[in-house]
């Protein structure tokens, strides 16, 4: 998998740096933008791109915040741990 080396050094998934530049640059007066996902056909086909090695073109809202969503929830462990 493509990897894009953060600004600390830390690599993360090409596709994953992709969706952030595209929701910063084109998505940030979106009200909601992270409460609804991109139609569920589509969000599979992409996926399915992305876990083949494919390059995608992320061109809408609710797509990149939904792979965004989606790859933050498989990470192994998480980023934000919360205790009750």
């Amino acid at each position: 998998m493509e990897k894009h080396e953060s600004e600390k050094g830390r690599a993360i998934p090409a596709f994953a740096a992709q969706c952030i530049d595209y929701i910063y640059k084109n998505c940030l007066d979106i009200e909601g933008i992270f409460r609804l996902s991109g139609h569920a056909a589509t969000m599979e086909r992409v996926k399915a791109k992305i876990n083949f090695g494919l390059s995608v073109i992320i061109d809408d809202a609710h797509i990149a915040t939904g792979l965004l969503k989606s790859f933050l929830r498989s990470l192994p462990d998480p980023l934000y741990i919360t205790s009750f």
